[in-house]
């Protein structure tokens, strides 16, 4: 079965005294293979406003894209992420070395990052032409009564605690619609979409980054297995 993963993200909040620009050019410096720089629509936004308003404080700037990954890192004025570009290759295969790559090479340079805020982890999983809550262990129910009409959009949002220090936000739509590359055709389906992020600086801050970063695709992979059905997993090899 075809790996359903649409998008993959994983980005860092941080304080540093140094304006993103500088950061894009340390990046595009240092970075193999990530050369080509798109700046985003919000970088027209005053920066000002920008920074008073908490919705658009960490959304990026910029785009740096791969010569030959299929990932791009995605800057902003107090954010770093990496996010999928292409077709997933896997976690320990791919995704995982590549943030690693990344974020060592900015902890090496004194400076640039003074502290991590916030780290989060997302996964979008699309099914096309299928309806979550006949191929998941998902239902709905109103006093008993089973409301999963497959017929009708039914979105779900859960907010939940891991534990003191991790969080997870949760997405479930059984009539998402997407738009295709490279034709930008529209395809309708089934999502799921799971955030998991450290919500806690001092534990964030004191544990090893990058077995924190792996812990938060495990809780992703394992509440995805909660979702999904037995013979849907089974496919995936998960």
């Amino acid at each position: 079965m075809k790996i359903p993963i649409i998008d993959a993200v994983f980005d860092i909040w941080f304080e540093s005294k140094m304006p993103s620009e500088a950061l894009l050019g340390i990046i595009v410096e240092n970075i193999e293979s990530y050369k080509e720089i798109r700046s985003l629509p919000l970088l027209q936004v005053p920066k000002d406003i920008r920074l008073m308003d908490p919705n658009l404080k960490h959304q990026a700037l910029y785009e740096i894209l791969s010569t030959d990954k299929p990932y791009k890192i995605i800057l902003g004025h107090n954010s770093l992420g990496i996010a999928l570009n292409g077709e997933y290759k896997g976690w320990d295969e791919s995704f995982f070395p590549e943030i690693k790559g990344l974020y060592e090479k900015i902890f090496e340079k004194q400076g640039l990052i003074e502290k991590i805020t916030r780290c989060g982890l997302r996964y979008v999983d699309f099914f096309q032409d299928e309806n979550i809550y006949e191929i998941g262990k998902v239902s709905v129910t109103i006093n008993t009564n089973n409301v999963a009409d497959p017929t009708q959009k039914i979105l779900l949002r859960i907010e939940k605690e891991v534990d003191d220090n991790i969080a997870m936000a949760v997405v479930i739509d059984n009539k998402s619609i997407i738009k295709k590359a490279p034709e930008n055709t529209e395809q309708i389906g089934s999502i799921i979409d799971i955030a998991s992020f450290v919500k806690n600086e001092e534990f964030l801050n004191e544990k090893n980054f990058f077995d924190t970063v792996d812990q938060l695709h495990t809780i992703n992979k394992d509440y995805f297995k909660e979702v999904a059905n037995d013979e849907l997993i089974e496919q995936l090899g998960i």
